[in-house]
């Protein structure tokens, strides 16, 4: 009798050790899964904050011509982009952020959540295209006191310029907007074509 009860007591202690270490071993994989999704995203976010105050500047100071301040902002700012994806895609936790075009919210992880939160806060946005995110133009951001500043031309160019971000006309080489608006943005831009001939943003038009 008292044989059976040291073997159920070894036996007993040989499972729950096997139990915590098993409990161990998931909970270090759960840790190092967080800590993959709360990688830091490597870019200095101030590059658009501080791109914007130069730009409101130079507009309040006018010393130079408006086309050519705005011209040298949507430059420098698409650069920036550029500079942002390409350090996004190199991310290990891509496919995380990338859950941010599910349908289903419940399977959208917390790390592409804050991750949206930060590119918007810092004058960008997140758009997707064939299932992947990608960062792009914040029409809210570029217009945010800068409309006020400028005349009415750079005024018609910028919020055409921010449409064709908002609302792209093409996707996987097919239209994704309708003829009527198709023809509309057509003549819309020809309209401006020749009242920007002497402007630096002519040749964006």
């Amino acid at each position: 009798m008292k044989r059976h009860l040291i073997l159920l007591t070894v036996l007993f202690l040989i499972l729950f050790s096997c139990r915590n270490e098993s409990k161990k071993g998931i909970a270090q994989e759960t840790k190092q899964e967080i800590k993959k999704q709360e990688i830091e995203f490597p870019f200095d976010w101030t590059k658009t904050i501080l791109l914007k105050e130069k730009l409101i500047s130079q507009l309040n100071e006018k010393k130079e011509p408006i086309d050519r301040i705005l011209f040298n902002f949507l430059e420098e700012y698409s650069k920036i982009i550029e500079e942002a994806n390409d350090v996004l895609n190199k991310q290990t936790n891509y496919d995380s952020l990338n859950t941010l075009i599910y349908g289903d919210e419940k399977l959208v992880k917390q790390c592409a959540l804050d991750f949206e939160k930060k590119v918007e806060t810092n004058g960008l946005r997140i758009a997707a295209s064939e299932a992947m995110i990608y960062i792009t133009k914040n029409s809210n951001f570029i217009k945010s006191k800068t409309v006020e500043l400028i005349d009415s031309i750079s005024i018609e160019f910028l919020n055409l310029y921010c449409n064709e971000t908002d609302k792209i006309c093409c996707e996987d080489a097919g239209l994704i907007i309708t003829r009527k608006e198709l023809v509309d943005r057509i003549y819309k831009w020809g309209e401006l074509l020749d009242k920007t001939s002497n402007l630096a943003y002519n040749k964006i038009v």
